[in-house]
């Protein structure tokens, strides 16, 4: 009874992240542990998801004929569109900044984010990685023929190799599969 209350900053210690699946519409799954990719792994043990389902590292979520729509703690969205496949490669939280890392397998996702302080959040999609350091939202199409990113709002750092492209809102960047070269949209010279 004589214990200081917990602020704040004593709620976010530790290991564990409050990230949950917010929405769902139609046909979505999700498995807890995936070896490799999700898609090919035979061993991946495929169950429904419905709304509320607490999002762990390692989970996959893949919408069929269906949305979904995933809620972060500090205010941060996913949302899934159909035949999408999203892993929570990595979600740790270490001395209070949260380490956000996706990987959007297949499919059509957007992504409004919210880092505060030291948080780190990014998408890899294809060939690229999007790092998001500010407020913003952007949207990542990633299919056999290729990937591309829209920001929709704010700013992304776009990681390709050893190369990094700074992008806005309205610009975005392509990439066909099996190709090295990069088609931007609203750049300037």
């Amino acid at each position: 009874l004589l214990s200081p209350p917990l602020g704040p900053a004593s709620l976010v210690t530790g290991h564990a992240r409050s990230i949950r699946l917010s929405l769902v519409q139609g046909d979505c799954r999700f498995a807890r542990e995936a070896h490799g990719d999700p898609l090919a792994d035979e061993k991946a043990v495929w169950e429904t998801a419905e709304a509320n389902l607490p999002i762990r590292q390692g989970y996959v979520l893949a919408t069929d004929n269906g949305r979904a729509e995933v809620e972060f703690e500090n205010g941060a969205m996913a949302f899934l569109n159909a035949n999408t496949v999203l892993e929570f490669y990595d979600l740790s939280l270490n001395d209070g900044a949260r380490t956000t890392r996706l990987v959007l397998r297949q499919g059509t996702a957007s992504f409004y984010v919210t880092p505060a302080g030291e948080d780190y959040f990014s998408v890899t999609g294809g060939d690229f990685t999007v790092e998001a350091k500010g407020k913003g939202s952007f949207r990542i199409n990633n299919f056999d023929d290729g990937s591309n990113v829209e920001v929709l709002s704010g700013q992304a750092a776009v990681l390709h190799k050893k190369e990094v492209t700074q992008l806005s809102k309205g610009q975005s960047l392509s990439m066909k599969a099996g190709e090295d070269a990069i088609t931007s949209a609203g750049l300037s010279s």
